[in-house]
């Protein structure tokens, strides 16, 4: 069967330590679980730095540590859901701002 997205979570990237992160659909409504609340991603991120040899500059470390609350989409058994990681320009947040506006 085809993928179900279930939302997103943006955060500016930059160093941070473990936060939590509201998942919302693209229109910036929440989203939850019944009974179970709003659903949240839990990351980290931090500068890798690449050795003096290497083509590019640096780098960034992004790790997903768990997920809360995640709506059921497969019928008869838990979530099976994934996450991808993106790092976007800042147009990309004003297109999802603009998504927002009626």
């Amino acid at each position: 069967t085809d993928d179900d997205q279930i939302g997103v979570a943006v955060a500016p990237l930059d160093e941070m330590d473990k936060k939590a992160l509201q998942v919302t659909s693209w229109e910036g409504a929440p989203v939850s679980r019944l009974l179970s609340g709003q659903t949240t991603l839990s990351v980290s991120a931090a500068r890798l730095e690449l050795p003096a040899v290497a083509r590019l500059q640096g780098g960034w470390g992004v790790t997903v540590h768990k997920a809360a609350s995640v709506p059921r989409k497969d019928l008869g058994s838990e979530t099976d859901a994934y996450v991808e990681v993106m790092a976007l320009a800042d147009e990309a947040r004003a297109v999802q701002e603009g998504l927002k506006t009626p």
